[in-house]
């Protein structure tokens, strides 16, 4: 592996590490037609926002580089393992503009890539040279991590039953924290522990970057409906039978269309005409539905900056408004669009 750690300081050569090791890492106790999966699981990459954040946090603090990209290539083969089965549980048969691994190889198959993927994402610690009490540390926030992302899932199929509307928005930002912002939260501690931070920063830490993570899942649930995330279908939520983030504000603000909203939400995906989704797309941007989600949005991105962490540490700060404004690019045509209340979208990209 030592022939991958070249000019680690360039964010290119990071990412190029920790792709590099996700491939080697997955690949290195596979075999036969499982080997096959594995491969054509990470032919094509994603944005890499997970090992981006790593980076920038670890330059922040000035954690060793070659230690940081074991612990993103770990928490992306998680990653990848996630995205098999959710794509399974979902239905969803395109990502990244390529067929799902269910789609391709059936259900069964992605079952046991999944299951692998899960089980050897560790291997990018313990085969690594870092000290032993530094890979037990990691290794136990892997495993918290694994947990309460599976626990996070199992509480969005949960979510998804729409039962009541009662709680609706607690309930939403309960199955997101443990289906995706914990791993923005346990990537930014596991960079905490390999700077030697202490607890009650590792805590804080964790704690800001969980919030950046409940703002990814929103941000994302707004961009399946008003972008593009090249899964060849819009509005895939909808079709899922998701309560999304859109969902949950449209119950808030229009309580008297639950029954209407679930019965659309239960229907199987292949019953939900194209035309029925770019009509609630236009119902939700003429009813505020979108201009309240957006403005719950910006909100929340207020409170990162203002976060008592960042006004301590001028690194930190300049790093996680650089990964907030990542966070919320993609759906900066909607921002700019809604133009909510006196939030203009200069003010959340503010690095001052």
């Amino acid at each position: 592996m030592s022939s991958y750690y070249k000019d680690l300081e360039n964010l290119e050569s990071f990412l190029s590490c920790v792709v590099t090791e996700v491939k080697d890492v997955s690949a290195s106790l596979a075999q036969g037609s499982l080997a096959v999966m594995v491969e054509d699981c990470f032919r094509v990459n994603g944005k890499l926002t997970r090992p981006k954040a790593v980076f920038a946090i670890a330059k922040a603090f000035g954690a060793d580089l070659q230690f940081c990209s074991h612990w993103a290539a770990c928490c992306e083969i998680l990653h990848g393992a996630s995205l098999v089965h959710d794509d399974l549980q979902d239905g969803d048969v395109m990502r990244r503009g390529r067929p799902t691994m269910w789609a391709r190889y059936g259900s069964n198959m992605a079952i046991n890539l999944g299951d692998y993927l899960l089980q050897v994402a560790p291997m990018a610690i313990v085969m690594s040279g870092m000290p032993q009490d530094l890979k037990l540390e990691l290794h136990k926030e892997f495993m918290e991590l694994s947990s309460k992302m599976v626990a996070g899932q199992c509480d969005e199929l949960l979510l998804n039953r729409l039962k009541s509307n009662q709680d609706l928005y607690e309930r939403y930002l309960h199955c997101i924290g443990g289906k995706t912002a914990i791993f923005f939260a346990k990537l930014a501690r596991g960079v905490g522990v390999l700077a030697n931070l202490g607890e009650y920063s590792l805590s804080q830490l964790e704690k800001l970057y969980f919030d950046l993570g409940l703002l990814f899942q929103m941000q994302d649930d707004i961009l399946d409906l008003f972008g593009d995330k090249m899964r060849m279908q819009v509005g895939c939520d909808l079709r899922e039978g998701k309560v999304s983030f859109l969902i949950v504000h449209h119950l808030n603000l229009y309580p008297q269309n639950f029954s209407k909203t679930k019965a659309f939400l239960n229907r199987s995906r292949h019953e939900v005409k194209d035309v029925e989704v770019l009509r609630l797309r236009g119902q939700f941007r003429n009813d505020g539905t979108l201009e309240k989600s957006i403005e719950d949005l910006l909100q929340r991105a207020k409170r990162i900056q203002n976060h008592t962490m960042l006004s301590n540490h001028v690194a930190l700060k300049r790093v996680t408004l650089d990964v907030l404004e990542n966070v919320l690019l993609p759906i900066e045509h909607l921002i700019e669009f809604e133009r909510v209340g006196n939030c203009q979208v200069e003010e959340v990209y503010s690095t001052q």
